[in-house]
């Protein structure tokens, strides 16, 4: 979920001056990733700005989400860049993951 969690009033928001809209849990879910980085226990996934998001939210970003294996776990982590250093980026980012694998028995 990103640049928001939940949603906003209409699907609705202003920001200087200008009206724009964004849909429940934002863009980042319906987008797809590009893989930067692939280790066997470690992989990294980036999503930038385009002219279509910039339509629905005016900021130059970059977000980039990683998955660990520690053990018995997944690490998830986020890493959320404003590009635009000369004016502050608002967002919310959350995630209720899902995985797809095999089991097997024993």
């Amino acid at each position: 979920m990103f640049p928001i969690v939940g949603r906003v009033r209409d699907n609705t928001y202003r920001y200087d001056g200008q009206e724009y809209h964004l849909f429940q849990h934002g863009f980042a879910r319906d987008m797809e990733f590009e893989c930067i980085s692939q280790e066997p226990e470690e992989i990294w996934f980036r999503l930038k700005a385009t002219p279509d998001t910039k339509r629905n939210y005016p900021f130059e970003f970059q977000l980039e989400i990683g998955y660990r294996l520690e053990n018995d776990t997944v690490r998830v982590m986020w890493k959320v860049t404003n590009l635009e250093k000369e004016k502050e980026m608002h967002f919310s980012i959350g995630a209720h993951p899902a995985f797809m694998c095999p089991l097997n028995e024993g």
